[in-house]
Order: C-alpha cells, then sequence, then structure tokens
C-alpha cells in the first residue's frame, strides 16, 4: 500500500512557486532565456512549470513524504487552559464581608457631606450634629471591615497565574518537561526537524524535478 502523497498540499504551493522561479533564476537557465529579449520564453516557462506541478512534485516523492511527516507534529492548534484554571463569573462575585466596608465608607461620605453642608448653612444645628457622628461612625466601621473584607476577598478570588493546580492529591509534584525535551507538539525540536525536512525538500525538488522539467521545455519555449 502506496502512503506517500500523490499532489501537494495547499500549504506546500507556495513553496512549489518559489522553487519554480530560483530555477529560472539559476545561471544555466537565465544564460539560455537571454536569446529571447521579449521575456515571453520565461514567462512560458514558468507557466508550464506551475502547470505541471502535480508531475513535478512526483519526482521528489521520499523527500515530500519526509517533510509532511515532520511537519505533522507542528501542526496541532495548541489548545485553551482547562476551565478550572480560569475565572469565571460566579468565582469573582464578592462576599458579604467584602462588600461591608465598601457600602460603610459610602454611606459615611453621604452623611458627612450633609451633615457639614448644613453646618456651613447654618440650618438644623442639632440634626447636622447628628448626621455627622453618625458618618464618623460609619467611617470607623469602614476602616474596621477593611481587614476583614481583605481577607475574605483574598481567600475567594481563584489563581488566574497558571500554576500548578493545588487540587492535586497531596504530595503529588507538579509535572515539569525533562531536560532538552520539547515543551509540547510545537516544541522548537520539532519545528527545527520540520525546517530541515522543508528544505531538504525544496532542494531535491529543484534539482530532480523543476530544472530537468525547465531544460526538457526549453528549446519548445524559444520557438516563435
Amino acid at each position: 500500500m502506496n502512503d506517500r502523497p500523490s499532489g501537494l498540499c495547499p500549504a506546500d504551493r507556495a513553496d512549489f512557486a518559489q522553487v519554480v522561479l530560483a530555477a529560472l533564476d539559476t545561471a544555466e537557465i537565465r544564460g539560455a532565456l537571454s536569446t529571447d529579449p521579449t521575456g515571453r520564453a520565461a514567462l512560458r516557462l514558468r507557466t508550464w512549470a506551475l502547470a505541471a506541478e502535480t508531475e513535478i512534485a512526483a519526482a521528489v516523492p521520499d523527500e515530500y513524504g519526509a517533510h509532511v511527516a515532520a511537519r505533522a507534529p507542528t501542526d496541532g492548534v495548541r489548545t485553551a487552559p482547562p476551565a478550572r484554571n480560569r475565572p469565571t463569573g460566579r468565582d469573582l462575585r464578592l462576599p458579604p464581608a467584602a462588600l461591608m466596608p465598601l457600602i460603610s465608607a459610602l454611606s459615611a461620605a453621604v452623611l458627612l457631606l450633609i451633615g457639614y453642608g448644613l453646618r456651613l448653612a447654618g440650618a438644623a444645628t442639632r440634626f447636622a450634629g447628628s448626621v455627622r457622628t453618625a458618618g464618623w461612625t460609619l467611617a470607623v466601621v469602614a476602616l474596621a471591615g477593611a481587614g476583614i473584607g481583605l481577607s475574605a476577598l483574598s481567600r475567594t478570588v481563584p489563581r488566574t497565574d497558571g500554576g500548578p493546580d493545588t487540587r492535586s492529591a497531596p504530595g503529588t509534584p507538579p509535572r515539569r518537561s525533562a531536560p532538552g525535551q520539547p515543551a509540547g507538539p510545537g516544541g522548537s525540536g520539532a519545528a527545527a526537524d520540520a525546517e530541515r525536512a522543508r528544505q531538504a525538500w525544496r532542494q531535491a525538488l529543484l534539482d530532480r524535478g523543476v530544472l530537468p522539467y525547465l531544460r526538457r521545455r526549453l528549446p519548445e519555449s524559444l520557438t516563435p
């Protein structure tokens, strides 16, 4: 059973077109085409080569198969972090202990503004004093509850720094990649292997695929 690719993947067609241009720019082909100052022969050769993509690519099946196989591990899409590491709306709701100092501070500010406003206006002096006293009392309550609220908030907001999950089994250390081993499917080692296989395929395609094809069609392209 033949499992080699029978044609180029869409992602490799740009590379194929670049190799065709590189072949046309070699000293051998460029020198032969110099007899046609109009440039029509070069245009014909390029058009013919691009149309013969499947035929030319079939000349180097081993290198192309190695290129496709080496690229496969780097084609995976990185998945999102587990949902348990992402805060949700329910996780971010503040507990009553955290809301208490905020409400008290707002109430104190309103009462103090009213109390001192009445004092400056010289109206309802006794009522203004009572309002100011209530405002300062709420301010003290807000300060006293701030510590409680901050403590409750620190226990409520989940970890979002991507660190190891503290809910794993007790005594289980976080997993780490082995030294020299890529961190995942798209690691630098796999990417380097894929790039080497790609360059090997391009060179073989140039030497054994595109250049022989251009040499064979060159006399025809120069025919008026």
